[in-house]
């Protein structure tokens, strides 16, 4: 069977025309490279080398973010500063000033950093050197800060905008004393005589804020071997002209501050932040410094204190001749004394009934102790209470022992304790009252509690005991 798939045979052609061929023109040779000398023929060509290709700069890398924390006082940055010194060192922060704010930058982390700024009532912003950002809540105004607007601080600027303020002069185991050399003298023989160990060295002052300026000062150390040095005697040296009564602050003693001022913070953290030195802070009539010792150590002062010649000796009159001098008589005269209280009062015979309307329930009437007497009585309670009760003359104890004036008088003339208790003979068993007429002695023997005026003997004890016990009694 013949297939669809089978083509149909088409006719022969017709053979062409037979027509005359002139020859090919000859071909030209294939171009070939020449050969370099010293190469085989017919070796393949070197292949040349492609030029290298320039390296692609990496992309610099993003500036990592940085923290700083935002204050509004000076005071804030340097407790800030304090904290993040105490942490790794100065070096771990620096210190900007805008217009209105202090910044402090700082290596630190976030949530450390964040911490520290709130406990010096800072914002906390962090972001690069082109735009910062505050963390967490929005402050009021434009919240995107412009480090390109802040200029640069030292931590002396930051000291000088906190400032000083009024202490409390706590007692010093060694005070410095910066003065005149024309005042040394005086003050080291004042120290010697109260047992104080006295040392002295030559210092160049700085100005520490400011123009540049110096000048020569005494550094004098006081040091007191088992108690703290006298406040009398640093509150006397304090009124000399251009002298500052100094405590020393930090490991290394770089620092020292006036005594009763103080800083913002602590003594110990503003010393960590003295760079180099020494610094003296201290109010304007004396200034700010910085202290450059001219000597590394302290040279003993004992030399120092010039005494004047000392007069010849004489003998003094005979004590005998004391009997002939006639001494005005003493007086109970009355003086202005403020802080004084009653520590007792006089009663009376008709004081008594009154004592015990006033007294009982009153708190008083447990502590008060009542001392009989011929006609009077004393009444004994210390601490001012009987001075709010409208009880008899009130008293105050002028020692030494139980020794008592009017409240609102003293001794004419005055008499100290020795004397005192030479002529009143106060002593364990006795208590003395001074009135302008006469002295008046009562027995302690004699006290009992007030209470006993108002409280008189308790009802018959009935003894409730048993039939057989009342028997055997």
């Amino acid at each position: 069977m013949t297939s669809w798939f089978r083509r149909r045979r088409d006719p022969a052609p017709a053979p062409p025309p037979v027509r005359s061929v002139s020859a090919p023109p000859p071909q030209s040779a294939p171009y070939a490279p020449p050969v370099p000398p010293g190469s085989a023929a017919g070796a393949e060509p070197a292949r040349q080398p492609l030029p290298p290709v320039p390296p692609v700069p990496p992309a610099p890398p993003a500036s990592p973010p940085v923290f700083a924390g935002r204050f509004g006082s000076a005071a804030g940055a340097l407790r800030f500063v304090g904290h993040v010194t105490r942490l790794g060192g100065e070096d771990r922060v620096r210190l900007y000033r805008s217009p209105r704010h202090w910044w402090v930058v700082a290596d630190v982390s976030l949530d450390a950093g964040r911490e520290l700024v709130q406990l010096g009532d800072g914002v906390a912003y962090t972001g690069t050197a082109q735009a910062m950002r505050p963390v967490g809540a929005v402050p009021a105004g434009d919240p995107v800060a412009d480090p390109a607007t802040w200029t640069e601080a030292a931590v002396a600027d930051l000291v000088r905008a906190g400032g000083l303020h009024p202490i409390d002069r706590a007692p010093l185991g060694e005070a410095v004393l910066v003065m005149p050399g024309v005042e040394v003298a005086a003050t080291v023989r004042r120290a010697l005589d109260l047992g104080l160990t006295v040392q002295h060295r030559l210092a160049r002052l700085h100005a520490l804020f400011g123009p540049d300026g110096s000048t020569m000062m005494v550094e004098l150390r006081l040091r007191s071997r088992d108690q703290p040095v006298p406040p009398s005697l640093l509150a006397a040296v304090a009124q000399r002209p251009l002298t500052a009564v100094c405590r020393r602050a930090g490991r290394d003693g770089q620092l020292l501050v006036q005594h009763g001022l103080g800083g913002p913070v602590p003594d110990d953290e503003l010393a960590a932040l003295v760079a180099e030195g020494t610094w003296l802070l201290a109010d304007a009539a004396f200034g700010c410094w910085r202290v450059e010792p001219l000597a590394e150590r302290y040279a003993d002062s004992a030399g120092l204190a010039r005494r004047h010649a000392v007069p010849e000796l004489v003998s003094g009159p005979d004590l005998g001749d004391l009997a002939a001098v006639d001494p005005p008589p003493v007086r109970v005269v009355p003086a202005r004394l403020p802080g004084q209280v009653a520590d007792a009062a006089l009663l009376d015979d008709g004081d008594l009934p009154s004592v015990a309307l006033v007294l009982e329930g009153h708190p008083l009437a447990e502590a008060a102790r009542l001392i009989p007497g011929r006609g009077v009585h004393l009444l004994l309670a210390a601490g001012g209470i009987l001075a709010r009760l409208p009880l008899g003359e009130p008293l105050a104890a002028v020692g030494p022992g139980l020794v008592y004036l009017p409240l609102g008088h003293r001794l004419s003339p005055q008499l100290p304790p020795g004397a005192r208790a030479e002529l009143f003979e106060p002593d364990e068993e006795t208590a003395v009252v001074v009135l302008r007429d006469r002295v008046l002695r009562f027995a302690l023997a004699g006290q009992a509690p007030v209470w006993r005026l108002w409280a008189g003997q308790p009802p018959p004890v009935d003894l409730q005991l048993p039939a057989p016990a009342i028997e055997l009694l």
